[in-house]
């Protein structure tokens, strides 16, 4: 998101079937979280930034009404380029790398090239 002119990423993470950026609160799909942020602050999870979601960044309608992004393709379930599987637990190091157990279950959305 933009916030205070700056460029703020936020990962939503999900578990046991839930989307989530704050621990405490869990939702059934990413749509109903956009929705509860649009009313309420982003702060419960990160502290720093007071602010609720207010403009998306896309919004073109497919004839279906879904929103969908230049490629065509749906925003709210993107092509799915592979699946792995964490072979061991890690630990981020930081911002840029994601914690897993191992067994987690990743989906590659976009590779970057080498």
């Amino acid at each position: 998101i933009k916030y205070n002119n700056e460029a703020k990423h936020i990962k939503i993470l999900t578990r046991d079937g839930f989307f989530h950026i704050a621990e405490n609160r869990k939702f059934k799909s990413l749509m109903e979280l956009v929705e509860y942020y649009k009313h309420h602050s982003l702060k419960e999870g990160f502290r720093t930034l007071d602010t609720t979601l207010q403009f998306p960044y896309k919004e073109p309608e497919h004839s279906t009404g879904q929103r969908v992004n230049r490629a065509g393709n749906s925003l709210l379930s993107p092509k799915v380029l592979g699946i792995a599987i964490a072979r061991y637990d890690f630990c981020a190091r930081d911002m840029r790398e994601l914690s897993l157990l191992k067994g987690d279950v990743v989906k590659i959305y976009t590779k970057m090239s080498a």
